[in-house]
């Protein structure tokens, strides 16, 4: 009996001193843990202070800045450096009681050169006399076919746009020309290019 009551207090003991074992153990093993955890965590996060891409480098920024400029000159040079493709020019005459006018686009390019119109009126002519009064509207009392129209002028060459008036009242006269093109090879046309003003005496 006395035996048993030994044993099973051998077996007390050793149960007790395996607990105590595996409590004294487990907070090292956590902080061990933890430990590990944070050290993996520091070699994983990249540097934000140190990682930095070079094209947002400020030395990088301020070539493509500086170089900017440079290029948008020279290309305002080319363009400047290029001739007008057409000119216009207008003459006006007294011939007794008859105004004769004339209106003159050129094709100064090495290649033709398409007019487009939106209809059949190709140009206009106004007509005032001293005093600012309208004397002569060409388009006035006009019927225009409501049509697209094209003139096409080859390198070189010239059209010419004539209109005549019987003269109303005393000269001087100030004639307003204008060439209604609305584009140029497909592209609008600048309308104050194909304007003139005359004065005749």
């Amino acid at each position: 009996m006395r035996i048993l009551l030994g044993t099973l207090l051998l077996l007390l003991a050793a149960c007790g001193q395996a607990e105590e074992t595996e409590t004294n153990s487990s907070p090292d093993q956590t902080e061990e843990a933890e430990t590990n955890n944070s050290q993996s965590q520091e070699e994983t996060e990249p540097d934000n202070g140190t990682d930095i891409d070079e094209a947002d480098e400020p030395g990088n920024i301020a070539e493509e800045t500086n170089n900017t400029p440079e290029n948008s000159g020279d290309e305002n040079a080319e363009e400047e450096a290029m001739p007008e493709a057409i000119n216009y020019q207008a003459e006006a005459s007294l011939d007794n009681d008859v105004l004769h006018v004339t209106m003159t686009i050129t094709n100064d390019s090495d290649v033709s050169q398409e007019l487009t119109f939106t209809s059949a009126q190709k140009y206009n002519v106004r007509i005032f006399d001293s005093s600012g009064t309208k004397k002569y509207d060409f388009a006035e009392d006009m019927m225009f076919t409501q049509a697209i129209e094209t003139d096409t002028i080859e390198a070189g060459e010239s059209i010419n746009y004539d209109m005549d008036w019987r003269i109303e009242g005393e000269p001087p006269f100030e004639i307003e020309t204008e060439l209604t093109v609305s584009e140029i090879n497909g592209e609008p046309a600048a309308s104050q290019d194909y304007r003139e003003t005359l004065t005749v005496e």
